[in-house]
């Protein structure tokens, strides 16, 4: 679930406070245009299992029925099976713990809308032992009343510092305004927080008659640096109807616009750069590349928010991060940035046109017709509406992807595709997944299906009893089976079916397929590997083609084994690709079942573990390789015998070397890191050296083998500043220290 990033910052909005448990931990609703976010009907089974961090959707007995919410604690019974779970409600901010059974898997239509509420803190007071959730309520003889909050900005954790003031609308009196952080400082629920304020001494600069005198004093004294100030992050749309107001236009597929949201941010803007309020201002003194500061053609003329792109012998190049354009000028018209500037994110949003591409190279004809196409009737409108189709790209070059669409000419990319102005892209620019089968047919896909009913015999007694299982009835509820009740009573998905008289329907006689783990290496052994799976230098799957003896112990000759992870993928791709579908499809999958699966990444069959089902698809992780996919029901397989002899081969491992940046301040690995690593390991063989093994978990450091020389991963981490080495050295089980050194 997306954190909201449309807060408005600096101006006062009305807000509902969901909820409040000290003044430095309020839950504000600032959009009161977004509804109810789980207001629909669920019809997910409820979950057997979970793990700590998963978002889901809790039912409780409230008008709205179903709450959005993340899993912070799982309780377990004595055998270790799941019973409860803590869960944070992230539209309204409060906790509670609920049984397992009320916890429902949630589908990306409702988690595709962010947060209702953002967590706040009241920035000048603090609460004292008499604080309690009731303030609020004490501080109106009512207990009601209306309130509107003025958000300053976001600290590091995500909590934003506001200014709450309470609207009075008691009955025969006027409406009052007051800052609720001095009425809980009257009735003692709070204090003021006091913050220390270091005096600096302003630069004085000595005549050459005094240098002598003061020489001692000029050498305490400290250079004086410019201020950088870190502005916001932009603010970037969600797919639907937005309106924009065009800025700069370069070519159909790259122009700039602002939100029609941020125009009370522009007019802000503009009047902290006016003529005015900027006279006086300070010059920039340092010209790095990225560098915040304001740009003006002349000292008399309007200022401009800009950003450094790069700084050349003819000259400082400069974006105006506020409208997209890019000019260049000298170090004379440029200053420096001050706070209240920075409190704004950059306004200037990329768009590009949707499914549109250009002749070659864009011309300028095309270019002018995409302007004259904006300013019809010989005036640019005000706000142009937009439909978001997408948004792509990193943090710092998000692309906005629309279709722009106007009442008397309809929609502008297809005009200038008629005109002869651009092209629809090709199919293969298209991005699309790869289909299982590159065949069409028709009938494959229904034939296939769980939900067919081509080969069902109606006169079967298990088929008579359970009818056939059409899309909204779909397997057998496990609680009502097992204890012969549910919570969720007729509004259960599943189907109530008593587990003593349908035996054979729930499999419990059917065999269960198992698997056997694939053998660790020794503690402090060095043996060969390689990635199969990648997230991040904390979380990656090891597989080893070699076997799991040290490199000292290795044959000669690879004599190769009666069944190795290649002999078995091309015999499942036999097996399964010749097979009819004939499977028992009268129960949905379990969790933690072995199946066989189509992995349409790799286009091939793979043995896999069920981790989740809904009505047409079943999430699996793969063991042999580590990753994890959402697979159609439809290619999913029961799992033969003769392909459960060889053990799983991916074994979960981290590197134990190396660490994130700042990772006592709760940092975590970046992306630049990440990718360069999994650069570094695609496709190669590793010397994998293994230093502990926690929780099925192998602690390991990797070392390449190029250019007749041996490196240590986490060394050139080390060196590159990608990553910080362990502040202690971890001991092995075996007893020796584990140096990290670079080895050549």
């Amino acid at each position: 679930i997306p954190e909201p990033s449309d807060v408005p910052l600096g101006v006062s909005v009305p807000v509902e406070v969901t909820y409040y448990s000290s003044p430095i931990r309020i839950f504000l609703k600032y959009n009161f245009a977004s509804g109810h976010a789980e207001n629909v009907v669920c019809n997910a089974s409820h979950l057997y299992s979970a793990h700590v961090g998963m978002f889901c959707v809790v039912y409780c007995e409230t008008p709205e029925g179903f709450h959005r919410a993340q899993i912070t604690d799982i309780h377990s019974d004595q055998n270790g099976i799941q019973i409860a779970a803590e869960v944070f409600y992230v539209d309204r901010g409060d906790v509670d713990i609920v049984g397992l059974d009320a916890v429902l898997p949630i589908d990306e239509r409702i988690a595709a809308q962010a947060n209702l509420t953002v967590p706040c803190c009241i920035r000048t007071v603090r609460p004292t032992q008499l604080s309690s959730r009731q303030d609020l309520h004490e501080l109106t003889s009512y207990g009601t009343g209306l309130y509107e909050a003025i958000f300053h900005g976001v600290s590091e954790a995500g909590v934003y510092d506001i200014d709450l003031f309470m609207i009075d609308t008691n009955v025969g009196k006027p409406v009052e305004r007051r800052n609720v952080a001095d009425m809980l400082v009257q009735r003692g629920f709070a204090t003021y927080l006091l913050y220390p304020i270091k005096t600096i001494r302003p630069r004085v600069i000595h005549d050459q008659t005094s240098e002598l005198s003061d020489a001692v004093s000029q050498e305490a004294e400290q250079p004086v640096h410019d201020t950088v100030w870190q502005l916001p992050s932009p603010v970037v749309p969600g797919t639907g109807l937005i309106d924009v107001n065009i800025t700069h236009i370069l070519t159909p597929d790259h122009w700039y616009a602002q939100l029609a949201a941020s125009e009370m941010q522009m007019k802000s803007i503009q009047r902290l750069l006016s003529p005015v309020r900027m006279n006086g201002a300070c010059k920039l003194k340092e010209y790095h590349k990225g560098t915040f500061c304001i740009y003006k053609e002349t000292p008399s003329a309007e200022g401009f928010r800009a950003r450094i792109e790069a700084n050349e012998e003819q000259g400082i190049h400069l974006s105006l991060i506020d409208y997209g354009e890019e000019v260049s000028t000298n170090s004379a018209c440029l200053y420096a940035m001050d706070r209240e500037l920075s409190a704004y994110p950059p306004l200037a949003l990329r768009f590009q046109l949707h499914n549109i591409r250009p002749w070659g190279v864009w011309t300028e004809a095309a270019a002018f017709k995409f302007k004259r196409l904006l300013k019809m009737n010989g005036a640019a409108p005000v706000f142009v509406p937009a439909q978001v189709v997408s948004v792509s790209g990193g943090r710092e070059g998000k692309i906005v992807t629309v279709n722009l669409v106007d009442e008397a000419v309809g929609n502008l990319g297809e005009i200038l595709i008629q005109e002869g102005y651009a092209r629809k892209p090709a199919k293969n620019e298209i991005c699309h997944d790869k289909l299982p089968f590159r065949t069409h047919d028709p009938m494959k896909q229904d034939y296939e299906s769980c939900l067919n009913s081509y080969k069902i015999d109606t006169d079967d007694p298990g088929v008579a009893t359970t009818q056939y299982a059409v899309r909204n009835e779909a397997g057998v509820c496990r609680y009502f089976s097992r204890n012969g009740s549910c919570r969720y009573g007729d509004r259960c998905s599943y189907r109530h079916i008593y587990g003593d008289r349908n035996t054979v329907m729930l499999r419990d006689s059917d065999p269960v397929p198992c698997v056997d783990a694939c053998r660790v290496p020794k503690i402090g052994s060095f043996v060969l590997g390689q990635v199969s799976a990648f997230a991040s230098p904390s979380l990656f799957y090891l597989v080893f083609p070699y076997g799991t003896r040290d490199i000292s112990r290795l044959p000669s000759r690879h004599g190769g084994e009666k069944e190795t992870l290649h002999s078995l993928t091309a015999e499942m791709q036999r097996e399964y690709s010749r097979r009819t579908f004939d499977d028992n499809t009268l129960t949905r999958r379990a969790c933690g079942e072995v199946v066989a699966a189509y992995s349409r990444r790799q286009e091939q069959w793979q043995r896999a573990h069920v981790i989740s089902t809904n009505h047409n698809a079943v999430r699996v992780t793969y063991p042999d390789f580590g990753d994890t996919e959402w697979v159609p029901t439809n290619l999913v397989r029961d799992l033969k015998a003769q392909f459960m002899h060889l053990p799983f081969q991916a074994v979960q491992a981290c590197m134990a070397d190396v660490q994130p940046r700042g990772h006592k301040r709760g940092a975590v690995w970046d992306r630049d890191c990440i990718t360069v690593v999994e650069r570094w390991t695609s496709g190669k063989v590793l010397l994998v050296e293994v230093v502990d093994h926690v929780y099925d978990v192998l602690h390991v450091k990797l070392f390449t083998y190029e250019d007749n020389r041996v490196e240590s991963l986490g060394g050139r981490l080390g060196d590159a500043a990608l990553a910080e080495f362990h502040s202690k050295k971890p001991v092995c089980s075996a007893g020796w220290d584990v140096q990290y050194t670079t080895v050549t």
